[in-house]
C-alpha cells in the first residue's frame, strides 16, 4: 500500500482512508479548517497559540499550498516547530515556518 502512495493523484490521495477509524486528508482539513476559521474570529487581531501535531501541520501546509506533498516527507518537522498563520477570516496564509527539516521548494 505504501508503494503504491506515491502512484496516486493528489485528489486520490487526500481521500485516501488508511483505516476505517482514521481520517483521510480530506477529512482531517475540514475539521481544522472549521476549527482554525472560529478562532480567528473569536480572537481577531489576537495572537493565539494552537498546539498539534506534525501530522497535521505538514496536512495543513500542503492544503494551504506551501509546497507539494511529495516536498514534505512526513518525518519533516522538528520538536518544538511551529508554523505562523495569519488569516483574514476566510483565508489562511502561511507567515512563517520554523524547524523544518531541510527541504527544497519550487521557486515562487
Amino acid at each position: 500500500l505504501l508503494a503504491k502512495l506515491g502512484e496516486l493523484s493528489e485528489e486520490d490521495r487526500k481521500n485516501l482512508k488508511l483505516a476505517d477509524d482514521v481520517e483521510n486528508d480530506e477529512e482531517l482539513m475540514g475539521r481544522v479548517i472549521v476549527a482554525l476559521r472560529e478562532i480567528a474570529v473569536a480572537y481577531q487581531g489576537k495572537r493565539v497559540l494552537v498546539v498539534t501535531n506534525g501530522g497535521c501541520i505538514r496536512t495543513l501546509l500542503i492544503h494551504l499550498g506551501y509546497a507539494p506533498r511529495e516536498k514534505i516527507p512526513s518525518d519533516f518537522f522538528g520538536n518544538c516547530g511551529y508554523v505562523t498563520l495569519q488569516c483574514d477570516g476566510v483565508n489562511f496564509f502561511v507567515q512563517k515556518v520554523v524547524g523544518l527539516k531541510k527541504i527544497e521548494l519550487p521557486p515562487v
